[in-house]
């Protein structure tokens, strides 16, 4: 069998938790208006050592109208004495995408096998070769870039095995599946409710606590202050180089660009949006590569730079995201009176 399951760059991609569903999405544009209607709050953990300190705010990261779903924890699949690379073999067989969690140290074209270190992370898998004997991995390789890389189908089996005595229950392992019969439009009202949540730092986790407890975390716009913080104390050397806060304040203006550009197409008048959103997101990008540059730089002086950066990127987007609150709320209201009229 050979089989590889359709997987493209998303607009979003700085954690894979995330960036694999959105990858998986990204080839189908029916799926668009779904993207456009999450990955907008945004929270910073404040808490010493947090795995994910700034991040969208995603209450459960599988759940999409366009992925149907099975889940499996490792023990199960461990009682049941099913190998992994058959599971995977079958189920990419089936259109069935594979997230599960390895020890990379055994996984071909990544920075912990190039090193020779443990490190437990999550790939997806979405094509197989059995002339080959291997699998197509997503992922972030051994050059941090995105993309698939092939592995043995016995390293895979050796990359799940070694994974030590913890059970791994956050993670287990997700089958997506893209359903082609879903639907799903973007409604401008509910767009513009999300967007002034985030301009006004309100917990959008309020609204799952039946399910889950509310987070603590600095929401929205306010946690650009803490972001600003954590760079400069990065460029005081106490805190270790890590580019995807900075990543994700990017990824946030790149998906705000392609939100006002639907909001466009929905009828809100965005001519005067769109260039001021693709100035920010330029600015975004800029800081962004400032830091890479900071590996072999200075970082002192990309400290006082950057600060003062996410400072214009703070008090640049409180209009232009208002008033995109209001060309969206006029195009929900068009769509309601184009409904009643029909």
């Amino acid at each position: 069998m050979r089989k590889v399951l359709p997987v493209e760059r998303p607009l979003a991609y700085a954690f894979q938790f995330y960036a694999f569903p959105l990858a998986i999405l990204q080839p189908h544009p029916r799926s668009r208006d779904w993207v456009l209607s999450n990955y907008v709050q945004t929270a910073f953990d404040t808490a010493p050592g947090s795995p994910v300190p700034y991040c969208f705010y995603l209450h459960d990261h599988t759940a999409s109208p366009w992925l149907r779903t099975q889940r499996f924890t490792r023990e199960w699949l461990g009682r049941r004495g099913e190998r992994i690379d058959d599971l995977v073999r079958d189920a990419v067989a089936d259109g069935w995408y594979v997230y599960l969690t390895v020890n990379e140290r055994y996984v071909e074209h990544r920075r912990a096998h190039v090193e020779d270190v443990d490190y437990p992370h999550d790939v997806l898998v979405h094509g197989c070769d059995d002339d080959d004997d291997t699998f197509v991995l997503l992922g972030y390789d051994d050059e941090q870039m995105f993309r698939s890389t092939s592995l043995p189908q016995e390293s895979l089996c050796t990359a799940f095995e070694a994974m030590g005595p913890r059970p791994f229950h956050d993670t287990g392992v997700v089958l997506y599946r893209y359903d082609d019969t879903a639907t799903y439009d973007l409604d401008p009202g509910f767009v513009a409710d999300v967007v002034e949540e985030y301009l006004r730092g309100t917990d959008t986790s309020r609204r799952h606590q039946d399910a889950a407890p509310r987070m603590d975390r600095v929401w929205g716009a306010p946690g650009l202050v803490p972001l600003a913080a954590s760079l400069e104390a990065y460029a005081r050397g106490e805190q270790d180089f890590d580019i995807l806060g900075l990543q994700v304040l990017w990824e946030h203006k790149r998906l705000m660009v392609a939100r006002a550009e639907r909001c466009g197409e929905l009828g809100g008048d965005v001519t005067a949006l769109v260039p001021e959103l693709r100035r920010l997101e330029r600015l975004t990008w800029t800081l962004r590569t400032m830091m890479l540059e900071t590996v072999d730089g200075d970082r002192a002086a990309f400290g006082r730079d950057a600060v003062r950066l996410v400072e214009q990127v703070a008090a640049q987007e409180q209009q232009v995201l208002a008033d995109l609150v209001g060309e969206l709320r006029a195009a929900s209201v068009g769509a309601q009176r184009k409904e009643v009229t029909v």
